[in-house]
């Protein structure tokens, strides 16, 4: 009997070879690829400021992959403040301070975690005194400033440290304010101080400078002079008009008179306008039925709008020939025989002209807005205008 032997093939020979390989294997207790444990790298976080914008990244190692998830395990982050999964930053605006612990944990692919306890300190901006400087005071008028600050936590309480305030002015500790009515002409110079709830302090040196009123004469400008000078009327009527309409207990500073919109004078027993330039923000003014002859003063009143000068003594209107925002106008009763000065008033809509002496009207070919137009009583022969 013969017996045949066959060469093995290659591809037994391969598959032998692998057999063998995982054998190999095996006994050697091979199961794949190993990574190193993960691990988180930080140890801490930077300090934060409320109010101030923050960004750190959280670190870690090991795992089978460079892709970690991240999340808070126990704990809060500050408010204001958030930690993005993907990429392990915590980020944001912190809005309160304080210490804020927490626990984060990172996951990777292959499902390996690790924990850390970390914590951020919130800390309040620094206590700043941001008031540099101080207005003079008058003597004889009221005086309030009040002092500001940022910064800090908590309720402000301020004090005079070093020097003193003027005669009669004080500082509220509460609010900050300076107030009082200075009574001694001098320079005063002074330190305050700062305290913040959270326990912070700032100080800064200042001062106030008391000087003595600046009184104008009726016929002056105010803006030739500073807020706190003094006007004056040539008729104490008119200025006890003035100060009803502004509310003023005392003086009728440039300041407070400036912002005087509206003046009603009727029937006052008015004898002079001088001292009225001043009021430069009127647009409305109503001097009816007094005894007012010369309203030179009225020409700087450019803002007036409505205007009543009905019943008085006027001859002269030229002075309101430059008032050019005027709609309404009222000269009723009064001693005006030329009106030439209304011809560039082309914004009025009213007019008033009855019970003069006008005997010419043509300037009125000017104000092509006029839709309320009174002539009775006077002298005229030619309409045409």
């Amino acid at each position: 009997m013969r017996i045949l032997a066959l060469a093995p093939s290659k591809a037994a020979f391969r598959f032998v070879g692998l057999l063998l390989l995982f054998a190999s294997l095996l006994s050697c207790g091979g199961t794949g690829p190993s990574y190193d444990p993960v691990s988180i790298t930080t140890t801490s976080l930077a300090d934060a400021v409320v109010g101030t914008e923050f960004g750190q990244y959280l670190t870690a190692t090991g795992g089978d992959g460079p892709y970690y998830t991240w999340a808070l395990s126990s704990g809060t982050l500050p408010p204001g403040l958030t930690l993005y999964a993907a990429n392990g930053l915590v980020a944001g605006t912190p809005t309160t301070a304080g210490v804020w612990n927490f626990t984060v944990h990172v996951t990777i692919g292959d499902t390996q975690t690790a924990t850390k306890a970390l914590s951020i300190t919130i800390t309040n901006p620094a206590l700043v005194i941001t008031t540099s400087s101080l207005p003079n005071g008058v003597v004889g008028m009221a005086y309030t400033q009040y002092l500001t600050a940022t910064g800090g936590g908590g309720s402000y309480t301020w004090s005079v440290t070093v020097g003193s305030l003027p005669v009669a002015l004080s500082l509220d500790a509460a609010t900050g304010g300076i107030m009082g009515t200075p009574s001694v002409v001098g320079s005063n110079p002074f330190t305050v101080q700062v305290a913040s709830g959270d326990g912070q302090t700032a100080e800064q040196a200042l001062s106030i400078t008391v000087i003595l009123p600046i009184v104008l004469e009726p016929s002056e400008l105010c803006s030739n002079y500073p807020d706190y000078a003094i006007a004056t009327f040539e008729d104490a009527k008119l200025e006890a008009r003035v100060a009803l309409s502004v509310g003023a207990q005392e003086h009728l500073t440039c300041g407070l008179i400036s912002g005087l919109t509206r003046l009603s004078a009727h029937k006052a027993s008015i004898t002079s306008s001088v001292g009225i330039q001043n009021l430069t923000s009127l647009y409305y003014l109503y001097l009816s039925d007094n005894s007012i002859t010369n309203i030179w003063p009225l020409s700087g009143l450019t803002s007036l709008s409505q205007l009543d000068l009905s019943q008085n003594s006027i001859t002269n209107i030229w002075p309101l020939s430059v008032l050019t925002s005027l709609t309404y106008l009222d000269l009723y009763d009064n001693s005006i025989s030329d009106i030439s000065a209304l011809s560039g008033l082309t914004s009025l809509t009213s007019l008033v002209l009855s019970d003069n002496s006008i005997t010419d009207i043509s300037a009125l070919s000017g104000p092509t807005s006029l839709t309320s137009l009174v002539l009775s009583d006077n002298s005229i022969t030619d309409i045409s205008a």
